[in-house]
């Protein structure tokens, strides 16, 4: 028996015929995951575009056709233009190492995101063809960095972004590392940082009970690692965590709103992204937005809420060590950190601004071992000695 091939007779079956196939097409290119899909996207729009046009019998369905040609040409050119773009230009980068692989990052749980738990995973980066880093990340079954302690001893808490968990450095140098060094290993020390959290994610380990679950309910102090940038990160205006914890002013506190994006949102932004041309356009329409006063209350509220929780769950020390940069953006959070009751700790009381630059990797802005052995260093003379 031969089944006949579906041939639409009319403009619309056309039209309805070719919009399942990019849609499906679409789908499945990005489900494959393969390296650039937006180029063989827009190919298939611009394929079906032109079959359109060319087999169109009315007006209104050439006229679609070759708009949709010329759109999908265009955004072909814009995708091609950029990505030659960031090839050509200067300070060439590449990653590799399954760290970089998509697989290691888990996407959702209560904190948005985090890496995959129990294993060890490789990170490298190459700038110019110099070796920026080459290291392994060992991840413990309750999805943090692992870091040599003692499990009977009082428990410190560290928390915050990439500085915290040590992106670009060995798991026995990163900062949490160098503190449990400093107590002779006699401690329980704990990394909770990933790779692009803010503080967010901290005040939402205390509200989940996160924290508990790690902790048996014992903490002898809760130290943040902070950056201007995690301002940016908790007012949700970064395309990497489409789903994390969003807290809105709530009086003199904050409350939590749900993730900073709805499901549909996410789903949509995250599958945009994809496109190095899109990202660009998204990256400075949507995401690069200027720090706003509200923006930094919001940021010094999550962080005032994360020290009160912390106090009333384990009657803890909480300690915000700020990386102030000499910078408009930075020094308005310093500024308005002053105003608040909170212990801060300024990088610079501990490490001097002009010695900053030669303290970050060859090639990469993260803090080196040596920024970290210092920064330890000057905690535990702050820290270690007080009840």
């Amino acid at each position: 028996m031969v089944v006949p091939m579906l041939r639409p007779s009319s403009d619309t079956g056309r039209v309805a015929l070719a919009g399942l196939a990019l849609a499906g097409a679409a789908a499945a290119i990005i489900g494959l995951r393969i390296p650039k899909p937006y180029i063989s996207i827009w190919l298939v729009a611009l394929s079906l575009s032109v079959l359109i046009a060319v087999r169109a019998r009315t007006a209104w369905a050439e006229r679609l056709g070759l708009i949709g040609s010329g759109l999908a040409g265009s955004l072909l050119l814009c995708e091609v233009v950029v990505i030659a773009g960031w090839a050509l230009a200067p300070g060439k980068v590449e990653l590799g190492g399954s760290a970089n692989d998509p697989s290691f990052w888990i996407t959702g749980g209560s904190l948005g995101y985090g890496p995959r738990p129990g294993g060890q995973y490789t990170a490298s980066k190459w700038v110019d063809g110099r070796s920026a880093y080459d290291v392994t990340y060992t991840i413990s079954d309750e999805g943090i960095r692992a870091t040599r302690g003692s499990s009977s001893g009082d428990t410190w808490l560290f928390l915050g972004g990439s500085q915290t968990f040590g992106w670009g450095v060995e798991d026995d140098e990163t900062l949490p590392a160098a503190f449990s060094k400093e107590l002779g290993f006699s401690a329980n020390v704990l990394n909770l940082g990933f790779n692009g959290y803010g503080a967010h994610q901290m005040l939402r380990s205390f509200e989940t009970g996160r924290i508990d679950s790690l902790t048996n309910g014992s903490v002898k102090q809760v130290i943040y690692q902070g950056v201007w940038s995690h301002a940016w990160r908790t007012a949700g205006r970064v395309p990497w965590d489409l789903n994390g914890a969003f807290y809105t002013l709530n009086g003199e506190t904050v409350s939590y709103a749900g993730p900073s994006r709805g499901s549909l949102e996410a789903f949509l932004v995250g599958t945009l992204m994809r496109s190095d041309f899109l990202r660009l356009v998204l990256d400075v329409t949507f995401f690069w937005k200027r720090i706003d006063d509200l923006d930094v209350e919001r940021y010094v509220r999550v962080l005032e809420r994360s020290a009160k929780l912390a106090r009333e769950a384990f009657g803890s020390g909480f300690l915000v060590v700020y990386w102030d940069e000499d910078t408009e953006v930075s020094n308005r959070i310093v500024e308005r950190l002053r105003e608040t009751a909170l212990p801060v700790l300024f990088v610079s009381e501990i490490i001097p601004r002009e010695d900053w630059p030669i303290l970050t990797l060859r090639g990469d802005p993260h803090p080196s071992p040596e920024a970290y052995r210092r920064l330890a260093a000057g905690l535990a003379e702050l820290l270690a000695t007080k009840d």
